[in-house]
């Protein structure tokens, strides 16, 4: 959790008592409308119908219910929803101390108002409430879409989510979004919607108050976690691919002080193209480590992803040109990573596994010799087309590179290290397979965790089991080295499997026996991201894919469980 900058507020039943100053006399008002045009019941008797309704389902249609109750037609409860959210009221106050709040706040972080509903509504609200000048930005709405809203809040602000702590009392609306897009989420709990229960780990807040005044309270405590995290353990993560920056976000929230170690044997897209023609190492994998690491604000973190998509720059992200250039300009490829970690405000740090142009090459066990990344992944029309033989065993060209002074320090001095997730035989193994990285891991004294990945990859681990897993690492890194392996027992639904395999690529099976006779520990759990309720990140669409925060928690158990 990192130092807030700014604080987003909802409006109603979070600056004021929006059900004792406004929503009792709204729905007198409504229910005296729906009796005056034909519904067959007092006021009163109405009045104590329609509470019970809310009580029992504050979500729910609340009019439209009442109406049915008394046989009244849809005109009726048209009548009253009209008469509803047309309600304004005279007199408004905010919770006492609200307002004292607001101006001490005000002094060091930026405020938001975000309020949805009819805007002359919300307007007169805020006008009685007497707070738009506490603010510095007010959003008043009434775009269904509320994401939409809050993407327009971080863009007007430019800091980066996880800077931002969100107040509001609804866990279905403000909080899940907020969650969603990775802000500190604080529920109040007041209202009619207070008693609303979760329906995912999206609705879960990170605080709960019952009054504002608790937040000075929350912003010191994420003060004193901030510093917990400065002295937190140190996890070197070695591989490629998207899998080390998504497990990068879960492990933020326990330590800054993270490694990343990884490979450069990328070819693909616009790595590829800047590696041929630029005569560099490819920069993509390193660019997403990087801005898994920052603490920037959101528009760098946007401008380094940001890809052309026309022109002679078609294809390339900012990201991977400004690493071009800054390693042009040093002379030195962790020299312009160690310049950009300057400009983001590194928290860790980046490390390519070597500083060599290198390849990683695989023979097959027909003895053809795959000799780069693009000839070893199958992938797109290619996987309906390539049949091949399984690979025997892999190697780098040219072997006798040297590995990264940095990347070999790292991984001596790590308390844990983790191994994946990522493809294995592109993502780890080309770092496995450099002699200085190899024997600092097996000379390191951290406990070391392999993450096995999801699913089988087409054309490289085609049939392996978890254990087959840990038995190719263990082939070229020794037997006894990996301590744990992290594995996911989460099935995911039918039509994904089957979307999968239509791609030959297959759930892993844990076999725990075979992993247990290897010697090594097998950790599981439900791993798999739910992807529905989270922005998809690295520009690739991954349908599995490991979630960062619960993968995050059993690593750092295993170094918690190994403490003395």
């Amino acid at each position: 959790m990192s130092k807030i900058k700014a604080i987003i507020f909802d409006l109603d039943d979070t600056l004021y008592d929006t059900t004792a100053q406004r929503i009792d006399k709204a729905l007198k008002a409504a229910v005296e409308a729906m009796v005056k045009s034909g519904l067959n019941c007092s006021v009163e008797d109405g009045f104590r119908a329609i509470k019970e309704i809310i009580k029992k389902n504050p979500l729910g249609e609340r009019f439209l219910k009442l109406a049915e109750q008394h046989n009244a037609d849809e005109a009726v409860c048209e009548i009253g929803k009209k008469a509803y959210y047309g309600f304004e009221s005279d007199e408004l106050s905010l919770f006492p101390g609200v307002r004292e709040l607001l101006k001490k706040l005000k002094k060091d972080y930026t405020l938001i108002l975000v309020t949805f509903g009819e805007p002359k509504t919300q307007n007169k609200k805020v006008e009685l409430l007497g707070i738009k000048e506490l603010f510095d930005i007010s959003l008043i709405t009434q775009n269904p879409d509320k994401e939409e809203v809050f993407l327009e809040a971080l863009d007007k602000i430019g800091i980066k989510q996880n800077r931002i702590l969100c107040v509001g009392d609804r866990i279905d609306s403000e909080i899940r979004i907020a969650n969603k897009l990775g802000m500190t989420t604080v529920r109040i709990m007041h209202g009619m919607y207070q008693n609303l229960k979760a329906k995912s780990a999206l609705e879960n807040p990170d605080f709960t108050i019952k009054n504002l005044k608790e937040i000075e309270n929350i912003l010191k405590n994420i003060e004193i976690n901030e510093s917990k995290l400065e002295k937190g353990p140190s996890i070197t993560l070695i591989g490629g691919g998207t899998g080390i920056p998504t497990l990068i976000e879960g492990l933020k929230k326990y330590t800054y002080n993270i490694a990343s170690i990884i490979t450069i044997t990328d070819e693909g897209r616009s790595s590829g193209m800047l590696r041929k023609e630029l005569k560099i190492l490819p920069p993509g994998d390193v660019r997403n480590n990087i801005i898994a690491l920052s603490d920037s604000e959101k528009l760098l973190h946007d401008l380094l992803q940001y890809r052309f998509d026309t022109g002679s720059l078609n294809g390339h992200t900012v990201g991977n040109v400004l690493l071009a250039a800054l390693t042009k300009i040093t002379g030195n490829f962790q020299e312009g990573i160690k310049e950009l970690s300057k400009i983001l405000n590194l928290k860790g740090g980046v490390f390519p596994s070597t500083l060599e142009d290198t390849h990683i090459c695989a023979k097959l066990e027909d003895s053809t010799v795959l000799k780069n990344e693009q000839e070893i992944v199958i992938k797109g029309k290619r996987i309906q087309t390539v049949k091949r033989n399984p690979i025997k065993e892999v190697f780098i060209e040219p072997e006798d590179v040297k590995g990264n002074p940095s990347a070999v320090e790292n991984i001596k001095d790590a308390d844990i290290i983790v191994i994946g997730p990522g493809s294995l035989i592109t993502s780890v193994m080309p770092n496995l397979l450099i002699k200085d990285i190899k024997k600092a891991i097996k000379d390191s004294k951290a406990k070391k965790v392999y993450v096995c990945n999801i699913v089988t990859q087409p054309g490289q681990t085609e049939d392996f089991t978890a254990a087959d897993h840990l038995r190719f690492i263990e082939k070229y890194l020794g037997k006894g080295v990996v301590d744990y392996i992290v594995l996911n027992n989460e099935m995911p639904s039918k039509k994904l499997i089957e979307q999968y395999e239509k791609d030959k690529s297959y759930i892993v099976k844990n076999d725990i026996e075979e992993i247990k006779k290897i010697g090594v520990v097998p950790i599981e759990g439900e791993l798999i991201e739910d992807i529905d309720g989270k922005k998809i990140l690295w520009e690739k669409t991954y349908l599995l894919r490991h979630d960062s925060n619960k993968v995050a928690e059993l690593i750092v158990s295993v170094y918690n469980n190994g403490r003395k």
